[in-house]
């Protein structure tokens, strides 16, 4: 069974209308979101996770909305997309669709810290290692979805 199958037979996703330029315009957005995380990821670590992560969700939620459905608005609707991407993974080749998860969870880790603290981009930050990786990984996937809804 399709990841969309699944999704759709579980109730995390419903049809809509495809709107190519909403889908358009998110892949634009993604695009403008990567080149800004790139320009601060040495000095906002924070928000540049958050940019890549928000990139990445954009492009495969542009290629699911592409195909006639969204993600229903409710607990676990990262997962869903997540669960997508690992699908859409297999279908363009690109392991980095695989890892959406993965940015979603280091994103969290600068958002939800028991001191309140951001990470900053230092070489004693547990973060800082994987902030140009995780842009990298966003890039990818935002390139895959790109390819995915071409006509």
């Amino acid at each position: 069974m399709s990841a969309v199958s699944e999704l759709l037979t579980s109730g995390a996703i419903e049809p809509t209308a495809i709107v190519r330029a909403t889908s358009t315009r998110w892949l634009a957005d993604a695009v403008r979101h990567i080149t800004a995380a790139d320009m601060i990821a040495d000095v906002d670590a924070s928000g540049a996770i958050m940019l890549a992560y928000e990139a990445a969700r954009m492009s495969v939620a542009a290629v699911l909305l592409n195909t006639g459905y969204k993600v229903r608005s409710r607990v676990g609707s990262q997962q869903v997309l997540a669960r997508f991407a690992e699908d859409l993974a297999i279908q363009t080749d690109e392991p980095a669709l695989t890892q959406l998860d993965s940015l979603r969870r280091y994103r969290s880790q600068f958002d939800f810290r028991p001191d309140g603290e951001g990470f900053t981009a230092d070489s004693t930050d547990p973060g800082a290692d994987g902030i140009h990786d995780a842009i990298a990984t966003a890039a990818a996937i935002r390139a895959a979805c790109s390819v995915a809804i071409r006509p």
